[in-house]
């Protein structure tokens, strides 16, 4: 291609704004230029024609030609959506909810996962049924649960990976209970990527120590079905009996007031950094948990849809 010729001085009340757009297209240019032919630059004669606006103060530069630079500019636009899980609609998208034992993050998941035709994957009811079935990962994990510890992660990881090959495309799940340690995290990143989903964002339902003491201490589940109450803010309509199935409710293990103060000890240590994880990748949208459980299920509804 030839050097085209000089143009035409700009209008005197606008040449530094030519000047300016010149430059930054030159440079938006030839940076993809840079890009798309690092490993077989082509002939710059052929792909570039130098510039200068008269009049503007600006040095010339070496415009690329328009019909060289332009499918250059259209691939690395391609190349960044394709790079960019959030463009792609059929991709299973997973929402994390963090906070302490007994914030009501599985009670806010719950109401909130039918409005939006989603998935409420549970890790605690998971790892319950695999320790009611003696499975060989139930009979390692009951220990833990039962000294209000943390699962091994091999574990959990195995069930996780095993649950996204399962689930379809274009699904939401409501992640409740996993990642609760910073390699969970990092490890979840890495099986959502092997299984075409992605994180879309952590939701953090926080409250003060003294609620959550009141909250866990007075929580009650059926043993058959699995059904949560509470004595105070979620009663069951004939006391100690379930509603869906007639089962008479008990007290888990992990409510035991000892093991609840274990269990937030454990959480400060081990997960609260998981929190710092994801606030790096903008990903938290913080929660009032003290607030009443319907305006909390509220607020997840706004940010989760």
């Amino acid at each position: 291609l030839s050097a085209p010729r000089p143009c035409a001085p700009p209008p005197r009340h606008c040449p530094w704004r030519l000047a300016i757009a010149v430059r930054a297209f030159a440079s938006r240019a030839l940076s993809a230029l840079a890009v798309r032919t690092a490993a077989a630059p082509p002939p710059c004669a052929l792909a570039t024609a130098p510039f200068h606006l008269r009049g503007s103060g600006v040095p010339p530069v070496d415009v690329p030609s328009p019909r060289f630079v332009f499918p250059l500019l259209v691939r690395a636009k391609t190349d960044r959506i394709r790079a960019t899980p959030y463009q792609r609609k059929n991709m299973k998208k997973i929402i994390i909810f963090l906070g302490a034992p007994g914030a009501g993050k599985g009670t806010a998941a719950g109401a909130v996962a039918p409005k939006l035709n989603a998935r409420h994957v549970s890790t605690g009811a998971m790892l319950r049924d695999a320790v009611a079935r003696k499975t060989p990962a139930g009979v390692e994990a009951e220990g833990y649960m039962k000294a209000g510890g943390l699962v091994p992660d091999a574990v959990l990881c195995k069930m996780i990976a095993e649950l996204l090959a399962e689930t379809a495309s274009d699904t939401t799940l409501f992640f409740d209970g996993f990642p609760r340690t910073l390699a969970q995290a990092e490890a979840l990143e890495t099986l959502a990527k092997d299984n075409d989903a992605i994180v879309k964002c952590a939701v953090l339902i926080d409250a003060p120590q003294e609620i959550l003491l009141e909250r866990m201490g007075g929580r009650r589940v059926c043993p058959k079905c699995g059904a949560g109450y509470h004595v105070k803010n979620l009663p069951p309509k004939k006391e100690g009996i379930c509603d869906a199935c007639g089962a008479e409710l008990i007290t888990r293990a992990d409510d035991q007031p000892a093991t609840i103060r274990h269990r937030l000890e454990v959480y400060e240590t081990s997960t609260a950094p998981v929190i710092d994880f994801y606030r790096k990748a903008d990903k938290v949208v913080a929660i009032d948990g003290s607030q009443d459980a319907a305006v909390v299920a509220d607020a997840v509804f706004n940010a989760c849809k």
